[in-house]
């Protein structure tokens, strides 16, 4: 008769049958596959001892993390492609991957990440162009690990070319035929296996991106403690000028800053400014300038092989004047960084510092922003004490509000407009007037709100 029996806790199994039986036994268990597949009887008559089986998993287990080879953290989606295979399987969260392979076949396993994915916005800078720089000069040393990261044309040598495609990078230029950076590669490229027969685990990949020299991806930027510090808005704002219908914005450094580089993103209003460009010194004449002008956003890199410790003016933006008065809007400030120091982000009104031609002539010197949404802010010049009032009218002549009613000294003055009308209550958006009465002397500027 037939029937089944199960292995003990030692694997040892049994089975009694009758006098004369004949037929076959098979092992059977999810997940395995046993040498031999069976063993087989005809007419038993005795009993039959060691009958055994060699069971082996049908399938085994590869598994390792992919982690990035500066500071170890881990890298996801991670493509694992097995045998030609794209996407097998991704690494999760914690960079790990499992892969699950049918045991006596041969793999070939390759890591792949899609190029620009995960880098980030501030991973690769043109610091990463003057470490390279100096490298390719001897003046810095790298370790392996950093010649694989400059390498970005894959030519198995780092130059000052390589120095010069990182720096396109960094300012969003994007890459040219031969440059790879922002793309990941991983060492060893691949894994072989021949004949699976175990599992194999902690078959880890290292990752880097071309061109993330420093290897300060996922490193955390924090605001305050970069040389220019806090006070560079300040700063900034005071020291920008205007000749004829010129705007100039300096930026200065602090003694012993040790700059190789810097990067700068800036947002400005087309329809008030035209960047016409920047202007080194002295101090930032033996840096290698890169831009790139978009859609009223600048991104401007420098970079250079001797670091720059004294104190002054390091360059200047240049922006050309083409919009009214009254139509002046925010320049918007989004990052300074010194080589891979921490982003300074600061967003500021910029104000704009006019030269009265005449000291004698009462103006109305701006409005701004214009349109505007909640608050327009009015500057004008008086050039005696004397008594002032400003009235927003509306397009039919009505007084809106009373902004000024009072005696005011020599010189600048400003006051806003909130959008409302005497009693506080919001005005529909459309266009209005700022009036300003000095003296015997009336002056209006035309302002629109949208709501």
């Amino acid at each position: 008769e037939g029937g089944t029996t199960t292995t003990n806790i030692n694997g040892n199994y049994s089975k009694e049958v009758v006098f004369g039986w004949s037929g076959t036994v098979t092992p059977t268990k999810t997940g395995y596959h046993f040498s031999p597949s069976y063993h087989s009887y005809s007419d038993v008559t005795i009993n039959y001892d060691n009958q055994n089986f060699i069971g082996n998993p049908s399938n085994y287990l590869i598994s390792g993390l992919c982690s990035y080879f500066s500071n170890n953290n881990p890298v996801q989606n991670v493509s694992i492609k097995v045998n030609e295979v794209e996407d097998f399987a991704y690494t999760n969260q914690s960079g790990q991957y499992d892969l699950t392979l049918e045991s006596g076949n041969s793999y070939d396993i390759f890591p792949s990440k899609t190029p620009d994915e995960d880098v980030g916005n501030y991973t690769i800078l043109t610091y990463d162009a003057a470490l390279t720089a100096r490298f390719a000069l001897g003046l810095e040393n790298f370790n392996n690990d950093q010649q694989i990261a400059a390498d970005v044309d894959l030519d198995n040598n780092v130059l000052v070319y390589d120095a010069a495609l990182i720096a396109r990078y960094a300012v969003g230029l994007g890459n040219i035929s031969d440059s790879h950076v922002g793309e990941w590669i991983f060492n060893p490229e691949s894994r072989s296996y021949i004949n699976l027969q175990e599992n194999k685990n902690y078959e880890n990949y290292k990752s880097y991106i071309l061109g993330d020299v420093d290897g300060n991806w996922n490193s955390q930027m924090l605001l305050g403690k970069n040389e220019f510090k806090v006070e560079m808005t300040n700063r900034l704002r005071k020291d920008i000028f205007v000749s004829s219908d010129t705007l100039y914005c300096p930026f200065y450094i602090k003694k012993n800053s040790n700059l190789i580089s810097f990067d700068l993103e800036m947002d400005y209003d087309q329809a008030a400014y035209k960047f016409i460009g920047f202007e080194k010194s002295i101090l930032s004449n033996s840096l290698k300038f890169i831009s790139n002008l978009k859609n009223g956003k600048i991104k401007l890199g420098a970079y250079g092989t001797n670091p720059i410790n004294q104190s002054g003016k390091l360059f200047m933006l240049k922006f050309l004047i083409e919009g009214e008065d009254g139509n002046f809007n925010n320049i918007d400030l989004k990052r300074f960084q010194i080589n891979n120091g921490d982003v300074e982000r600061s967003l500021f009104q910029l104000e704009r510092e006019i030269q009265i031609n005449n000291p004698n002539t009462f103006e109305i010197i701006s409005n701004y922003p214009n349109p505007f949404n909640s608050s327009a802010t009015i500057r004008f010049y008086i050039p005696d004490e004397g008594y002032v009032k400003i009235f927003i009218f509306n397009q039919t002549g009505k007084i809106v509000n009373e902004l000024i009613n009072s005696r005011l000294q020599k010189g600048y003055h400003t006051c806003s407009w909130d959008g409302k009308n005497k009693g506080g209550v919001s005005v529909s958006s459309g266009v209005y007037f700022v009036n300003i009465k000095y003296k015997n002397i009336n002056k209006s500027k035309k302002v629109m709100l949208i709501r």
